[in-house]
C-alpha cells in the first residue's frame, strides 16, 4: 500500500489549471479556493519537511522568526529573494474604502503609494487593506472573497511592476490567518516570491529597525511538485466503543487514515475522547466582513462550541457546515492546537477515488499535533457511534492515534512483500456440471489450513451431499441503505459483523432456503435466529462456504471486514465475488494487527471474479465448492486439482502411456504407422471393453472457446438439452451437430477449442449419455499427457484418451476433408488401458462395435443398444490380421511408450496471444491458468461488468467478433436468472420460501450441533508446489488494493 501509483489528479479530471472548489453561501454553491493539481514524480521516505515557513531578523544578537504563508510560484525561490541579508522596504499606502455596491458591500480600496520607486530591486513589505470587504454576489464562478483577494493582487502586482524582487504582505484584519491566495485568478503562480503574514506578525515585522537585512532562506515558495507525502501512505486510527462487548480497550477496529502533508515530524500516540469540533455560528459564515467583525477577534477557546482540551477534535465537511471564516485544513489544526486538542480527525465526504491528502505542507505556524483525514464511510461510522454514545450517560467514543515518526504513522496494511499467485477453486453446480475458477488468495489466510475438498467420487451419493455448500450472505438493511444512498455507513459498520448480514441464502435441490439472522429485512420486522452460526450449519451443513459480492458492501474498506462477517455466520471459508475484477481475481492484503491476536484469520478467504460467481449461482439447483489446502507459508498448495484446472504444474496423477490401433486411416496419420501413442485419463471408468468405431470430429462454438463467454456457453447446453442438436458444438464443416451422429462413435476434438470444458470430464459428460463410445482429445503440445480430475459430481462411463499435437493436427486435417478414421481402443481394467486387449476382445467376442461397424445405434444401420455385440467370423479374421500387425511392431511400441517425466504442459499458442493481451491490459500480480485462457485479453477492460440481474451484460456488445452479440445469444433468449438476491434487494419481493415440497428450514429452533471443525482428510498433494510458482507473466510492483492511487494534497474544505 505504500508503493503508490504515480498520477496527476485534480477535481473534475486532468487539467492544466487548478479547478475551483465549492462551498455554500446563502443556499447556493460558489467558488472557494482551488484544488492543487499535483504531478507526483515519486513518493519517497520523508527526510525533512519544510512545513513551518518564516523570515527572520536579528537585533542585538537575538533572532526573531516572523511566520508567513508562502504563495504559489514556479520556482522554489529566486537568487534575488533567497538571501541571508535581503533588503526590504516598507511601502507607504494612503487609501480609502470604495463606496459600497448595490448590495451594501465594499468592493475595493482606493490607494496610492508614496515610495513606490523605492521597491526596485528590493523586497516590498506591503500592508493589506483594513477595509471590511463584502461578499461577492455576482457570477457563480467567483470566490465569495473575491474583493479581498483581488485587492491583495492589485497591491502585489503594483510593487512587482515597480521592480520588487519579492513581496511580504500582511493581512489587514486582526485575527485573520493567512492562507493561499488563489481563488481570484486562473494562474495561481505569483511572478516573484510572495509570503503573507497575519496582521499581528506583520505589525511586528514592519517595525523592525533593520529591514535592510532580512533572512529569507527559510521561506521557500510553494510548488505543487515539492509536496511531500507520508510513507507509509496509509495509517490507521483505532476506534473503541466502550458500551459494546469487549470495550473499553477490548473492542477495537482499525480505521484507515491519511496523515496531512503538514504537521509535526514526530508525535506520540494519543488515546482520548473524540469530540465534535464545531465553530460558533459567527465563524460559520463565508462573509469576509462578518468574519472580521464577529469571529477573528475571538480566541481559539472561544470559537469552538465544546471544550477541546485533551480531546481529539473531529471535524467534518458536511454540506450544512460552512467553516467559512477558517476554510483551510491547516487553520483547523492550528486553532484546535491552540484550544488544547491532542489531535485532529477530519471526516471527509470522499470515496476512495477522490480521497486526497490534507495540505499544503507549508504553513505559517509550527504545528505540534497531527491531522488525520478519513474516508466518507468512516466519517459516517464516527458520527453514528458518537450519536449512539450521546444516548448513554458516561460513555464516550475513544480514538487512539498512531505514533508519528518522520511525518507518518504506522502502516494500515500488513506487510505485503509476498504476492501469491492464483489458486484453483472447483465449483460444482448441480451434479452434472463443474468448472474451475482462478481465485485470488489472501495475505491473512490461516497457515497451514487443511483445505476443504469435495469427495473424490460423489456420484453415488451426490444427492445426499451436505458439505461445501455455497451460501450467499445478503447484507443487512442498514448496509443496503448505505449502498443505495438511503442511509450512511455508520449504521452499517458500527453494529459489527454479526449485524451486517440479514439473511443466508442457498438453493438446495432447486428450492430456495433462507435463514434470517437479523431484523428488519426489507423494512419489515422478522423473526431471526439468535445463534446465526448454529442455524446456518443446521440449514446448509457443517462446512459451508460463504459467498459475498463486494458490491453489496460498499462500506467495507478492508477484505478482513468481509471475512469477519463470514466467520460470524459460522462459515468454514469465504469467497468474495469482485465486481471491479470481472476477469482477474485480485490478491488480497491484510491490515494492521490492531487487536494483537495475530494477523491471520481463523478461516480462509479467496477472491473470485464476478463471472465465476454468477456462473456458479445463476440457475444452479445445488452449488458446492472445493477449496485447496494452504501451506505453512500461507500460500495455497497446488495438487492434482491445479493440473486438472489447466495450470502449468507437474501432474501428480501421471499414468503410463498407452496406444490405440488405426483400423482405417490414411497412411500419413500417426507417422505412417498402424498405431498411435496415447495418454490416458485418471477419471476413466474402472472397466470398459475394447472398442472398434469411427471418429467423429467436432468443434466448440465460439462462445465455448473464450473464457469470457463461458457463462453463455453454460446456458447453451441448458437451452439445448431437449433438442436434437448440440448448441455447444458443431460438426467438422460448421453445420449443426446432431446428437444421434455421436451415438456409436468416438468423439474427437482439439484441446484448444475446449476452454470452457475444464476439467475435461465436462466434455465427456456432454457425450456419454448420447451413446458415444469414447473420447480422444488432441493436445496443444506434443508431450503425451494424462488428463486428470480430482472430484467429479457424476459417474464417468466412457474412456478418454489423448494424442500429441502433431498427430492431432493430422487427424483434424483428414476428418475435415471428409475421409474416415476408425480406431481400435484398448479395454480398461482397474481404470487403466490393458496392452494387447484388442485381440483378446476379438477372441472373446466382447469387442464393442461402433456405428457402421456392426453396432446398433440411433441414426445408424439399426436401432437399439449393443451392450455386448457379437461379430461374425469374417470380421474376426480381419481383426486377427490387424492384431498380427500390432504384435509385429510391439517392440517398437514399447520403445517409445513411457511415463511423462517433464511434468509440465507446453504453453499453447492461443495462450501466448492471451498473455500479450494481458500485458496490454496492464498486467496483474495474479498469473492466469496456463492452459485455458483466464487472462484478460486485449479489449477486456472495455467490457461491461456483469451483474446478477443481467449476468450477460458483458456479452451484449461483443467486441471479440464472437456470436455473443448475435440474436441467437441475446439475453431475452435465455431463461431469466434464478432468484439470487440482488445487491440491494430493492424493487423486488423478499426471497421466496422453499417450494416444490421441500420443507423450509426452521432457523429458530436452535438445534444442538457439535462445534464446527475443519476437515481432516486431504486429497493427495505430493509433490507439493506453491501457487506462487505458477507464474506466466511478470508481477507488477504495485499493490492490488482499493487505495493504491494518490490524489493531490488539498488545502481547502470540500463542501456542497
Amino acid at each position: 500500500a505504500d508503493r503508490a501509483t504515480v498520477i496527476c489528479a485534480c477535481a473534475g479530471g486532468f487539467t492544466s489549471s487548478p479547478p475551483v472548489m465549492s462551498v455554500r453561501r446563502s443556499g447556493r454553491s460558489v467558488a472557494r479556493g482551488a484544488t492543487l493539481a499535483l504531478a507526483v514524480l515519486a513518493i519517497l521516505p520523508v527526510l525533512t519537511r519544510a512545513d513551518f515557513v518564516y523570515v527572520s531578523t536579528t537585533a542585538s544578537g537575538v533572532v526573531t522568526k516572523h511566520p508567513c504563508a508562502p504563495q504559489h510560484n514556479t520556482e522554489n525561490t529566486t537568487a534575488a529573494f533567497h538571501k541571508t541579508n535581503a533588503e526590504a522596504v516598507l511601502v507607504t499606502f494612503t487609501e480609502s474604502c470604495e463606496p459600497e455596491n448595490a448590495a451594501g458591500d465594499v468592493t475595493a480600496s482606493n490607494f496610492t503609494i508614496s515610495n513606490l520607486t523605492a521597491v526596485n530591486g528590493k523586497i516590498a513589505v506591503v500592508p493589506g487593506s483594513p477595509c471590511a470587504f463584502g461578499t461577492h454576489d455576482g457570477e457563480e464562478d467567483k470566490d465569495p472573497w473575491f474583493y479581498y483577494l483581488n485587492d491583495f493582487q492589485r497591491r502585489v502586482d503594483k510593487v512587482i511592476a515597480a521592480g520588487a524582487v519579492g513581496v511580504i504582505w500582511g493581512e489587514g484584519k486582526p485575527g485573520k490567518i493567512p492562507e493561499q491566495m488563489t481563488g481570484h485568478k486562473t494562474n495561481v503562480n505569483q511572478l516573484v516570491p510572495v509570503c503573507t503574514m497575519s496582521k499581528s506578525d506583520f505589525d511586528t515585522f514592519k517595525k523592525v529597525s533593520n529591514l535592510s537585512s532580512v533572512d529569507t532562506t527559510t521561506a521557500p515558495m510553494y510548488r505543487t511538485e515539492d509536496e511531500q507525502y507520508p510513507n507509509p501512505t496509509f495509517t490507521y486510527l483505532s476506534l473503541e466503543e466502550p458500551w459494546a462487548a469487549g470495550g473499553p480497550n477490548g473492542l477495537e477496529f482499525p480505521i484507515p487514515a491519511k496523515v496531512a502533508t503538514f504537521g509535526p515530524e514526530t508525535a506520540s500516540s494519543v488515546e482520548a475522547e473524540l469530540v465534535a469540533a464545531r465553530f460558533i455560528s459567527a465563524c460559520d459564515d463565508d462573509n469576509y466582513e462578518q468574519c472580521a467583525s464577529n469571529c477573528w477577534t475571538k480566541t481559539a477557546t472561544e470559537i469552538f462550541t465544546k471544550n477541546l482540551t485533551g480531546k481529539i477534535a473531529f471535524f467534518t465537511s458536511k454540506e450544512e457546515l460552512h467553516y467559512g471564516c477558517y476554510s483551510m485544513f491547516s487553520h483547523w489544526a492550528k486553532l484546535a492546537m491552540d484550544a488544547g486538542a491532542a489531535a485532529v480527525v477530519y471526516g471527509t465526504e470522499q470515496d476512495v477515488g477522490g480521497w486526497s491528502f490534507a495540505g499544503p505542507y507549508t504553513t505559517p505556524f509550527n504545528l505540534t499535533i497531527p491531522f488525520f483525514s478519513l474516508l466518507k464511510i468512516h466519517t459516517d461510522t464516527l458520527e453514528h457511534v458518537t450519536a449512539e454514545s450521546a444516548t448513554r450517560a458516561g460513555h464516550e467514543v475513544t480514538i487512539k492515534t498512531p505514533l508519528i515518526a518522520r511525518g507518518a504513522g504506522a502502516g494500515y496494511f500488513a506487510p505485503s512483500d509476498t504476492d501469491f499467485g492464483p489458486a484453483p477453486v472447483l465449483m460444482w453446480r448441480d451434479f452434472g456440471d463443474h468448472f474451475y475458477c482462478d481465485a485470488g488468495q489472501a495475505h491473512f489466510n490461516p497457515a497451514p489450513w487443511p483445505g476443504l475438498p469435495l469427495p473424490a467420487a460423489a456420484a453415488a451419493d451426490a444427492g445426499e451431499l451436505n458439505t461445501n455448500r455455497a451460501v450467499l450472505l445478503v447484507p443487512s438493511d442498514a448496509c443496503v441503505a448505505a449502498n443505495t444512498g438511503g442511509g450512511t455507513c455508520g449504521s452499517c459498520l458500527a453494529p459489527g459483523p454479526k449485524a451486517q448480514i440479514a439473511q443466508l441464502w442457498a438453493r438446495i435441490h432447486g428450492a430456495s432456503v433462507t435463514v434470517n439472522v437479523s431484523s428488519p429485512i426489507d423494512g419489515a420486522q422478522v423473526a431471526y435466529a439468535a445463534d446465526a452460526a448454529r442455524a446456518a450449519r443446521a440449514a446448509f451443513g457443517e462446512n459451508f462456504v460463504a459467498v459475498m459480492f463486494s458490491e453489496d458492501f460498499d462500506c467495507f474498506a478492508a477484505y478482513g471486514e468481509f471475512a469477519a462477517s463470514a466467520e460470524a455466520m459460522g462459515a468454514s471459508a469465504l469467497l468474495i465475488a469482485m465486481r471491479a475484477s470481472p476477469y482477474l481475481a485480485p490478491h488480497m492484503y491484510g491490515v494492521a494487527d490492531v487487536a494483537g491476536d495475530g494477523a491471520r484469520r481463523a478461516t480462509p478467504t479467496f477472491s473470485i471474479t464476478h463471472t465465476c460467481a454468477t456462473r456458479a449461482l445463476n440457475g444452479g439447483t445445488n452449488v458446492f465448492v472445493d477449496l485447496p489446502a494452504i501451506g505453512s507459508d500461507g500460500n495455497a498448495v497446488i495438487g492434482p486439482h491445479a493440473y486438472a484446472a489447466g495450470y502449468n504444474v507437474p501432474n501428480t496423477e501421471e499414468m503410463g502411456d498407452t496406444s490405440f490401433k488405426l483400423e482405417h486411416a490414411p497412411t500419413t496419420v500417426c507417422g505412417g504407422g498402424a498405431e498411435c501413442l496415447a495418454g490416458q485419463a485418471n477419471f476413466n471408468p474402472e472397466t470398459y471393453p475394447a472398442v472398434q468405431a469411427e471418429l467423429i470430429f467436432l468443434d466448440a462454438v465460439s462462445d465455448c472457446q473464450s473464457w469470457w463467454t463461458c457463462l453463455v456457453c453454460d446456458r447453451l447446453e441448458a437451452d439445448g438439452a431437449s433438442g436434437a442438436t448440440y448448441l455447444r458444438y458443431v460438426a467438422w464443416n460448421g453445420e449443426p451437430l446432431r446428437k444421434v451422429d455421436v451415438a456409436g462413435r468416438v468423439v474427437f476434438a482439439m484441446e484448444d477449442s475446449l476452454r470452457c470444458a475444464h476439467p475435461f470430464t465436462n466434455f465427456v459428460f456432454d457425450f456419454q449419455d448420447h451413446q458415444a463410445l469414447g473420447v480422444i482429445i488432441g493436445l496443444s503440445s506434443n508431450t503425451i499427457e494424462t488428463l486428470a480430475a480430482t472430484s467429479v459430481p457424476f459417474t464417468v462411463t466412457i474412456p478418454t484418451f489423448t494424442i500429441g499435437n502433431d498427430d492431432a493436427r493430422q487427424f483434424e486435417q483428414v476428418l475435415k476433408s471428409g475421409e474416415e478414421i476408425s480406431v481400435l481402443l484398448p479395454r480398461l481394467a482397474n481404470g487403466e488401458a490393458v496392452s494387447g486387449s484388442m485381440g483378446q476382445a476379438i477372441a472373446e467376442g466382447t469387442l464393442r462395435l461402433g456405428k457402421n461397424h456392426g453396432g446398433n445405434y440411433p441414426g445408424g444401420e439399426g436401432e437399439g443398444d449393443d451392450k455386448k455385440n457379437q461379430i461374425g467370423a469374417g470380421e474376426i479374421i480381419g481383426f486377427f490380421v490387424l492384431l498380427g500387425a500390432l504384435l509385429a511392431v510391439g517392440a517398437g511400441v514399447v520403445a517409445w511408450r513411457r511415463s511423462s517425466q517433464s511434468g509440465t504442459r507446453v504453453l499453447p499458442a492461443w495462450l501466448t496471444d492471451a498473455l500479450r493481451g494481458m500485458r496490454s491490459f496492464g498486467g496483474s500480480p495474479n498469473a492466469p491458468s496456463a492452459a485455458r485462457g483466464t487472462a484478460a485479453g486485449a479489449g477486456a477492460a472495455s467490457r461491461v461488468t456483469p451483474t446478477r440481474t443481467n449476468p450477460y451484460a458483458e456479452f451484449e456488445e461483443e467486441i471479440d467478433g464472437g456470436h455473443a452479440g448475435n440474436e441467437r445469444y441475446a439475453l431475452y433468449f435465455f431463461p431469466q436468472p434464478s432468484e439470487v438476491p440482488s445487491p440491494a434487494r430493492r424493487g423486488s419481493d423478499p426471497i421466496p420460501p422453499a417450494s416444490g415440497g421441500t420443507e423450509m428450514v426452521d432457523a429458530f429452533a436452535a438445534p444442538t450441533l457439535p462445534p464446527a471443525a475443519p476437515p481432516t482428510s486431504l486429497p493427495a498433494l505430493a509433490p507439493v508446489v506453491a501457487a506462487g510458482e505458477v507464474e506466466l507473466v511478470g508481477r507488477t510492483q504495485g499493490v492490488t488494493n482499493p487505495f493504491e492511487t494518490i490524489p493531490p494534497a488539498d488545502p481547502y474544505v470540500r463542501q456542497g
